[in-house]
């Protein structure tokens, strides 16, 4: 098993057999919990930090207008269908995600500095 059906089926039935299973039951939603709330900093970060160095916009704004639209998207989940959504979105981000962010990194850094800049530093 995998996915969600790992956490919050296989792990609870797992911890439910430990001694203190109330115990360590709470510890490990607090702790998926603290790690959900870890990853979205991390992600969110990457593009808060892009959008202020090319925009020039504030810290605040960036991150309620990075926040918003997150905000947005992440509404679809929460409809019927929304674990097939998340099911069609961890398929896509763990066999395309890393490609396509590296070469959007790589767009957008050309678009930053320019050709001749990355130019000049490659040829160093």
């Amino acid at each position: 098993k995998s996915g969600p059906e790992l956490a919050f089926v296989t792990y609870p039935t797992i911890i439910n057999h430990l001694p203190f299973a109330n115990l360590f039951g709470v510890f490990f939603f607090l702790m998926l919990l603290t790690l959900g709330i870890d990853s979205a900093f991390s992600l969110t970060e990457a593009i808060v930090a892009g959008v202020r160095d090319k925009f020039r916009w504030s810290q605040k704004a960036t991150n309620i207008t990075v926040g918003s639209i997150a905000f947005v998207i992440g509404i679809i989940f929460t409809t019927r269908g929304g674990l097939y959504w998340l099911d069609i979105d961890d398929h896509f981000m763990n066999n395309f995600g890393l490609f396509i962010v590296g070469l959007l990194e790589a767009v957008f850094i050309g678009y930053i500095f320019g050709t001749g800049k990355l130019r000049k530093y490659a040829n160093a």
